[in-house]
């Protein structure tokens, strides 16, 4: 008998039934998300859509509408800024069939495109939502970056 092992065991109710400790109550936290979230989720999945087609618009025409050079603007998009390979420049222009230098003039026009993009409001939204700590905001009328304090 003294090689047995003793445990004491207590159990602790969820629901609060436990009449013996008022003071420790404990409610299962529900992790799931709330209409309110649901909402807000769904608007800025809309809203970032919105923007992809906006920019893809716009890449449309900075090739003035010719579909050789949009297929070829958009493979070097994929390959140099979506693509989890990392290529590098004169990697890509080898796998799309072009030269290195017409894959950094299309760099240039995809930068210069996202940089035109306006996101005023997805940053006034952060910045109404929470005044906390100073904030980095990209944006503004001339795309400068500007750091504001609340």
């Amino acid at each position: 008998m003294s090689r047995l092992p003793v445990m004491d065991i207590y159990l602790v109710p969820l629901d609060g039934d436990d009449s013996e400790n008022d003071g420790n109550q404990f409610e299962p936290v529900d992790k799931r998300e709330n209409p309110e979230q649901g909402l807000l989720r769904r608007e800025s999945e809309r809203e970032a859509a919105g923007f992809v087609d906006q920019f893809l618009k716009n890449l449309h025409e900075a090739v003035r509408g010719k579909v050789k050079q949009y297929n070829r603007i958009l493979g070097v998009l994929w390959h140099c800024y979506l693509s989890p390979d990392h290529s590098t420049q004169l990697e890509v222009a080898a796998s799309l069939g072009v030269s290195d230098s017409l894959v950094s003039d299309y760099r240039r026009r995809i930068e210069q495109e996202l940089r035109a993009l306006s996101f005023c409001e997805v940053e006034e939204a952060k910045r109404d939502q929470g005044g906390g700590p100073p904030k980095l905001v990209i944006g503004g009328p001339a795309n400068e970056v500007v750091r504001e304090f609340a």
